[in-house]
Parts: C-alpha cells; sequence; structure tokens
C-alpha cells in the first residue's frame, strides 16, 4: 500500500473487494479519501494519469462536504477531454454501496467513465444536478492516442472499443435503474 498524501493507494480488482467492477487489462487504482466521519471518497482511476494540481485532495474534500449525502460526481481537467468526460471519476462509498459498485463488471476498460457520467447525467434528468467538473483541476490524462505515451502492452491488449461501445448502449436500462436507485435514496430524506 502506497501512501499520496491523505489518500492511500490500492491496485484493486473490484470484483475481489466486494464490489462489482472489474477492469481486465489495466492497471486501475482507486484512492480513498476519509472526508467527514462518515463519508468515504473513491478515486477510480488509471496508471497512465498525473496529478498536476498541488492541494487536489483538499479541493476535493471541500466539495464533498457539500453533499453530506455523498450522491456526486467529482472530477477534475484531464487536459485532453474536459469537461466532457470525468477519465479520473470521484464518487462516494456511498454511491458505490447503493449502486453495488461503481461501475458493471461487463466493462473492460473503456466506457467505465462514459457509464458512470451517463448515470449523473439521469440523475440530473430528475432533478438532481449532482455533476461537479473542476476545470482547475489537473489530472492529466497521459493517453497514447493524443500522443503523450508510446502504445504499450496494456494499451495493446485491452478489448476493442466497439466491444465497450456496444455493451455501453447494451446497459442503458441498467444505468436508468441505477439513476433511479439514486433518485430513491436522496429523495427519502439523504438530501444535501
Amino acid at each position: 500500500m502506497k501512501f499520496l498524501n491523505k489518500f492511500f493507494v490500492l491496485g484493486l480488482d473490484f470484483r475481489n473487494r466486494g464490489f462489482r467492477c472489474t477492469v481486465q487489462h489495466l492497471v486501475v487504482s482507486v484512492c480513498i479519501l476519509k472526508v467527514g466521519p462518515f463519508q468515504v471518497v473513491i478515486l477510480i482511476i488509471g496508471d497512465d494519469n498525473v496529478f498536476r494540481t498541488p492541494g487536489w485532495d483538499d479541493t476535493v474534500k471541500e466539495i464533498f462536504a457539500k453533499f453530506p449525502d455523498g450522491i456526486c460526481l467529482v472530477y477534475g481537467n484531464d487536459l485532453n477531454q474536459g469537461r466532457n468526460m470525468c477519465t479520473a471519476p470521484f464518487l462516494s462509498r456511498k454511491y458505490c454501496e447503493i449502486l453495488g459498485g461503481p461501475c458493471p463488471a461487463e466493462y473492460t476498460g473503456e466506457f467505465v467513465d462514459t457509464h458512470i457520467m451517463d448515470t449523473f447525467y439521469k440523475l440530473r434528468y430528475w432533478g438532481y444536478d449532482r455533476i461537479v467538473y473542476l476545470k482547475d483541476l489537473i489530472i492529466e490524462h497521459m493517453h497514447h492516442v493524443v500522443g503523450k505515451a508510446p502504445l504499450d502492452d496494456t494499451y495493446a491488449n485491452k478489448a476493442p472499443t466497439e466491444d465497450n461501445r456496444n455493451l455501453f448502449f447494451e446497459l442503458d436500462p441498467l444505468r436508468v435503474e441505477q439513476a433511479r436507485a439514486l433518485v430513491r435514496y436522496l429523495s427519502n430524506g439523504h438530501k444535501s
């Protein structure tokens, strides 16, 4: 276990920790930050990201403190997709408990972020805008597609994009149900 500022970082196969998401062929870490006495924040991040903003953990803690129910998606600027995609999403343990994990196990890497973001877009549609984009929080995604890293075995051995894209569309009914589960939780008096 490595300690990183006020977080501790774990290499994690979500299946072995009681979560349903497992990202095969990629190195994924989860950073865990204690925000308050009952709230824990989880960052899902690949090994091809670099934290550029000093004090990023304090910024994330401040945002989550505004949502004591724990239901929000916080993400920073990856210097590639910016606001358009949460390539390194911060989620609460409560979110993962309600949904049974951060994402479905069927994904093999790509579209995990898209799945999470779409779930929060659906939540917004039902009146709960819980997406927080932090433009000045830089977690640079050093992806080979944009020329920031060489193509290596990690990228080369992952499932084809088309498989995960099709899965994303197939799982739309699940995302609807996930958003409904979050609405039920929030509407039962757990509002911020």
